[in-house]
């Protein structure tokens, strides 16, 4: 159940008004690793018109590979949403603003040179989590409220002392929305409610698959992590689909 009544709702609604035209399935969901200086460790994909596996596409750097991923890995993903029962009609992210568009979707763009499924709407799942969107209207304060109150996921400080505090990230969204990570591929930095702290640093695990480290083991915890990242938002987009339409009825 969400941490606090009304907040899936209040996050519904107002991605439904930022968002009116939104379909969950078809939506690409994407999510990049990418370091400080701008190189692209890691890439993850989530196409739900696909069956079973094949919706999942993970890229990672590979032993000899250098320092970043190539810009024509991403040609596998084109291949993804290439044959399609229906069209493409969003690319949904979650991340911070860049401008008038999500940060992500400004690497994705300096990373192959131009802008890619263009004319195709992004979507960006962490807008409604800010106090004022991108439409000069509120965001959800409701789950604002729930995420800063539960303490169902918590940024620790870098200073000894200081109380853990409650950030707008895509964990704690994903809790309000009764999707819990399992232990092992929990954020480094973070503390939950069940005392746990998490231990995946995901830049970390891509430097050591190039550098040839525990391969096998950081591929595939790799691999888990980023998979969240991609298919808890559209888990969470066929919430707010089905909260939407209860409220029409």
């Amino acid at each position: 159940m969400a941490s606090h009544p009304g907040s899936q709702e209040d996050y519904a609604n107002v991605f439904a008004r930022l968002y009116p035209e939104f379909c969950p399935t078809q939506t690409l969901y994407l999510d990049m690793e990418r370091d400080l200086y701008g190189r692209v460790l890691g890439l993850a994909a989530y196409w739900p018109q696909d069956e079973g596996p094949a919706r999942f596409l993970f890229k990672h750097l590979s032993p000899g590979d250098g320092d970043r991923l190539p810009p024509d890995t991403f040609a596998q993903v084109n291949s993804m949403v290439h044959e399609r029962r229906d069209p493409l009609t969003s690319v949904a992210v979650f991340s911070g603003r860049d401008g008038s568009q999500p940060k992500q979707q400004t690497w994705f763009e300096k990373w192959l040179g131009y802008q890619p499924f263009d004319g195709v709407p992004w979507v960006n799942f962490h807008e409604p989590l800010v106090k004022t969107c991108l439409d000069n209207e509120p965001g959800a304060r409701d789950t604002r409220k729930a995420i800063k109150t539960c303490g169902c996921v918590r940024k620790l400080p870098k200073q000894n002392g200081v109380e853990p505090t409650s950030k707008m990230q895509l964990e704690a969204l994903e809790c309000e929305f009764d999707i819990h990570r399992p232990r092992a591929i929990r954020s480094a930095g973070n503390v939950y409610a069940d005392g746990s702290t998490g231990t995946i640093e995901p830049l970390a695990l891509a430097r050591g698959i190039a550098g040839n480290q525990n391969v096998h083991r950081n591929i595939e915890l790799l691999s888990r992590y980023c998979r969240y990242d991609v298919e808890s938002l559209f888990m969470i987009a066929k919430q707010c689909n089905k909260i939407m339409s209860a409220a029409r009825t």
